[in-house]
């Protein structure tokens, strides 16, 4: 990191799973004035390390700063704002950021860019002085993310394509020093199960669970349920384009070649 950016460091919220991979990753941006990206979940002992971390490196908190308002994510900005008296930002409503919002402090310059696919009202922030991006769910340290309008998700990742950046700090999993090649790979594993689901559609699987299964064939069987979500967001982008035709039918989702 060059010595005039910012300090950052990160805190991983105890909320394992297959879905959070080690936990919520929580940043501490600044060395005296500081901001807390994504406290995670209200976990009273976590947002405790934050506040003693903070007050060890001889630094107070001056706000927090939530990517979207996901249960792994809100929760514990909101309680750590309470428990701080500091203010917490996040994408409209009370929380006022937009994009191309500003947040500054004495140590750094923040600004807030919105990165709607994974959620409508999620927001990645990016430190110039660092070339750093903080990328919430967006973009994970490892494997992908749950897609929810996959047009907006491939549109937000193209618009970080063209930021200076030398790291991404991503909201779980570790950090990503390639990252270029990180957006690259998200852009182009999306193009190959677009593919993989016209081939699916092609071979005669109509229902949303068999699409699932045979794209989703190598993947843990705990992680269908959210593979659906991806699933359905390209078949509405597919059937946006034309390209395929949708209907529910006793409660599922079935799809078809025009």
């Amino acid at each position: 990191m060059d010595p005039a950016s910012p300090v950052i460091r990160c805190l991983t919220a105890p909320n394992p799973s297959l879905m959070t991979l080690s936990g919520t990753n929580t940043y501490l941006v600044g060395e005296h004035e500081v901001v807390a990206i994504d406290p995670g979940p209200a976990i009273a002992s976590h947002l405790q390390a934050i506040l003693e971390a903070v007050e060890r490196q001889g630094g107070h908190l001056v706000a927090v700063l939530a990517t979207h308002s996901h249960a792994d994510h809100l929760p514990g900005s909101l309680a750590l704002g309470r428990m701080a008296g500091v203010p917490v930002h996040r994408f409209g409503g009370a929380g006022g950021l937009e994009d191309g919002s500003v947040i500054r402090t004495a140590d750094v310059e923040i600004r807030a860019v919105h990165t709607p696919g994974h959620a409508s009202d999620h927001l990645c922030f990016y430190v110039p002085a660092a070339q750093a991006l903080f990328t919430g769910d967006l973009i994970l340290g490892l494997g992908t993310t749950v897609i929810g309008d996959l047009g907006a998700y491939l549109d937000s990742l193209r618009r970080l394509q063209v930021l200076p950046l030398r790291r991404i700090y991503p909201g779980h999993g570790p950090l990503v020093e390639e990252p270029q090649a990180k957006i690259q790979e998200y852009l182009t594993h999306r193009l190959e199960r677009e593919a993989q689901i016209l081939r699916a559609l092609e071979a005669g699987r109509e229902q949303l669970g068999a699409i699932v299964a045979a794209v989703y064939a190598d993947v843990d069987p705990r992680l269908h349920g959210a593979a659906a979500l991806s699933v359905t967001a390209h078949l509405v982008k597919l059937e946006r384009e034309g390209r395929v035709a949708c209907r529910w039918d006793a409660g599922e989702l079935r799809a078809r070649l025009p």
